[in-house]
């Protein structure tokens, strides 16, 4: 990496560990991976079924 790019990775590492922080929370709180990314009608056009419980 290049000296004067240093500044926008650690923006950019910084807003990537804000993100997992908020999927770490989601995931405890009971939210699913096929919740967060709205992947539902996805697997449902694929075939499959969401086991809703």
């Amino acid at each position: 990496m290049r000296r004067e790019d240093g500044a926008e990775a650690a923006v950019a590492s910084q807003e990537r560990v804000e993100a997992e922080e908020g999927y770490i929370s989601a995931y405890r709180a009971g939210r699913t991976v096929i919740d967060l990314c709205n992947l539902a009608p996805l697997l449902a056009a694929k075939g499959l079924v969401v086991d809703e419980e």
